[in-house]
This record gives C-alpha cells, structure tokens and sequence, in this order.
C-alpha cells in the first residue's frame, strides 16, 4: 500500500515533536544515553513503516509504547547485561546548596529505579511519569490491568524502600513516592 506523503510528513512532525518524550522513557528503562537512542531509533524505524494504520494522537501514542516496549524486551534477550547508570548534569539558577540536593536527589533516585526488576521500572514508568492509564499500560505490556494495579504497587514500595535504605530524606519532608494513579 502507497503511503501518501502529506500521512507521511504529518506522523514525521508527531514523531519529531514527541521525540524528547519517547527519549526520556527509553532512558529511564536502561540508564544509558547510546542504548536509550538505540532503542528509539529502532521503535522509530518500525513505526515509520506502520505509521499510516493509526488516526489519533492517543493511539499513538499508546501504539509507539507498545513498539518500544517490545523492542526493549528484544534487546534485553540479546544483551542481557547489566547497563551502568550514568548520571546527566542539572543545570539551574538556584544557589549551589539547592543545585546539590537536587544532584543528590536524582542520583538516588536514578540508583533506586535501576535496582527495581524491568518490569517494575517498566511500570512505573509508563503510569507515574508518563501518566498513562492501567489500561493502556496493560494493552502496551501485553498484561491483565489486575497486574498492572498489583506490579505497580509493589514497584512503588519498592522504590520506597530503596529510597529510604539510601538514607536521603529532604530537608524538613518525610521521603516519599508520590501517587499519581
């Protein structure tokens, strides 16, 4: 089938738009900046060829996590290795006391989420930063929604757990992983 070029250019223009997004959760699945694009140029490459059976941005973008879900799955049966984190710089105009504790924060956060299992960083990833509902991270998963509910809770605990073990509190602030399902 032909695909005409305005679809073409238009899913271009999505894809291009959403690209930081898409990135961003890639990264958060391996912790590593050439895996992460490796790992979006390939979902890219497969969608672009697929790209003209979907009408709505949602879809989509329900359709691109599925993709790149299924392609990290593949990549992780071929590697199977562990990715070293690597941590990205915060650049802010607050006062350095403020520019550590946020270096300090996200290093132990990066630290936590890359001791959960895949599937638990999986969930949480698409539900607490992507926002996406239990059923669309059932559908991108290939999972009951029951499941998603009940890897989510015990990835958030988890999390909190490693969080704590860390021993990082913020100041005056009890430590704790915010809900937002």
């Amino acid at each position: 089938m032909m695909i005409r070029f305005w679809q073409q250019k238009q899913f271009k223009q999505y894809l291009e738009r959403n690209w930081q997004r898409l990135y961003r959760l890639a990264y958060a699945w391996c912790h590593h900046p050439q895996t992460a694009n490796d790992l979006l140029q390939e979902t890219l490459s497969k969608t672009l060829r697929e790209h003209h059976r979907f009408e709505n941005d949602k879809a989509l973008d329900v359709w691109l996590y599925k993709v790149m879900a299924n392609c990290w799955r593949d990549q992780c049966r071929r590697q199977r290795d562990v990715v070293d984190l690597e941590h990205a710089e915060l650049s802010s105009n607050a006062n350095l006391e403020t520019d550590q504790y946020q270096r300090e924060l996200k290093m132990n956060i990066h630290k936590a989420m890359a001791r959960l299992s895949m599937t638990h960083r999986q969930i949480i990833t698409l539900v607490d930063l992507e926002e996406l509902a239990y059923n669309e991270v059932a559908d991108i998963l290939d999972i009951p929604t029951g499941t998603v509910m009940s890897r989510l809770c015990r990835a958030r605990k988890q999390l909190k757990e490693y969080l704590q073990e860390s021993g990082f509190h913020s100041p005056g602030k009890n430590t704790t992983v915010r809900r937002i399902k």
